[in-house]
């Protein structure tokens, strides 16, 4: 949804104001050479991370559009992240040009000049992957082009793993080894109980299980961290573009699909839990890796290690919220999804335990 122009950002910030930032901060970069004019600037509703406008510049016949991507307001925001990372990020991956994203042009660090930092790119002419299936009544919806956009999904997946490590910023952590790695976040859920107000002993078992269980190593790679219907954008042509990389790091490739696959237990676009032997069998043969390494119970497993980033923004902020160190409404939002993520995580240990043949320990 768009905020209609004139509309007041909680008091904050309103079109006409952002679009005189933007006419200013573009000007100052010759972006508006030969008499360009930005139009069309209204504020895209919804999510809960960073703040999103729209807007179009017009010169000499041509129009290009563009999304300002910037830091909520102070004190409201649910997730932490550092927008200068992102930037770093997105113009090493766009120099790499291995994966396709929108082409980052230009960033205010600081936030001087638009109000808070902020990042401004190319829009990508296309939809997310959930207004597509929301398109058609089950009853109507084409499964044929549904199993091919499976098909694409683990295709851009995969080209993660082929982006070099050593072509990304150098301040970006990189674990030794994957059992490292592994046992960082491991005790990474240890922490999240550990700095919470009360105990949550099931996050000592969820480590615990983890740890026991872990499947066989793969090579680290990009991860973009949050991998869901609403980051993921398709044109015309049916390419496949990721955004919002706000959350990228170095770890197991196969967090992405996991978490993927936990945002359909609760979505209602679940397309690659329809075709998911097909996306196993197309991950397998672009990145290299075994049907041991990449199987639909080693994906069960990385529903439950890759919910991590999630669930440790969650409580971070339900922890803030609790010693009066933000007042951002949309905390109790999120926190109803805290039962449901539990009740899901024990069905999936469940299921992995008592599947046959499977060595799992408790």
């Amino acid at each position: 949804m768009e905020q209609p122009s004139g509309v007041a950002d909680s008091g904050v910030v309103t079109a006409d104001v952002m679009t005189e930032r933007l006419t200013r901060f573009l000007a100052a970069r010759g972006a508006l050479e030969g008499g360009g004019v930005v139009l069309g600037v209204r504020r895209l509703i919804g999510g809960y991370s960073r703040e999103m406008w729209f807007f179009d510049v017009t010169s000499e016949g041509r129009t290009e559009s563009f999304v300002l991507r910037m830091d909520p307001p102070e004190l409201t925001t649910m997730l932490v992240t550092d927008r200068l990372q992102e930037w770093r990020f997105l113009t090493a991956l766009q120099a790499e040009g291995t994966v396709r994203i929108p082409g980052p042009r230009w960033i205010d660090e600081r936030g001087d000049e638009l109000g808070r930092p902020a990042i401004i790119m190319d829009r990508v002419p296309g939809r997310n992957t959930l207004e597509l299936w929301r398109d058609v009544a089950d009853e109507d919806r084409d499964l044929v082009l549904w199993e091919a956009r499976a098909v694409g999904l683990a295709k851009l997946l995969a080209s993660y793993t082929r982006v070099g490590l050593d072509s990304l910023p150098a301040s970006v952590e990189q674990a030794v080894s994957w059992s490292d790695y592994m046992a960082g976040c491991e005790e990474r859920w240890r922490s999240i109980e550990a700095a919470y107000p009360e105990p949550v002993p099931l996050l000592r078992y969820i480590a615990g299980w983890l740890e026991a269980n872990r499947p066989e190593a793969a090579p680290l790679s990009l991860v973009h961290g949050d991998m869901q219907p609403n980051n993921v954008l398709v044109d015309i042509e049916e390419n496949f573009y990721a955004v919002d990389w706000e959350m990228t790091h170095v770890g197991d490739p196969r967090e992405d699909l996991g978490w993927w696959l936990f945002t359909e237990l609760s979505n209602p676009a679940p397309f690659v839990s329809l075709f998911l032997d097909r996306v196993c069998e197309t991950y397998r043969a672009e990145t290299g890796l075994t049907e041991s390494q990449l199987n639909p119970d080693v994906l069960r497993y990385f529903t439950v290690a890759a919910s991590l980033g999630c669930y440790e923004d969650i409580m971070e902020q339900l922890t803030a919220f609790a010693h009066g160190r933000t007042q951002a409404t949309n905390v109790g939002y999120v926190a109803v999804a805290l039962p449901f993520m539990h009740s899901a995580w024990l069905r999936t240990l469940a299921e992995l335990m008592s599947a046959p043949d499977q060595e799992v320990r408790p």
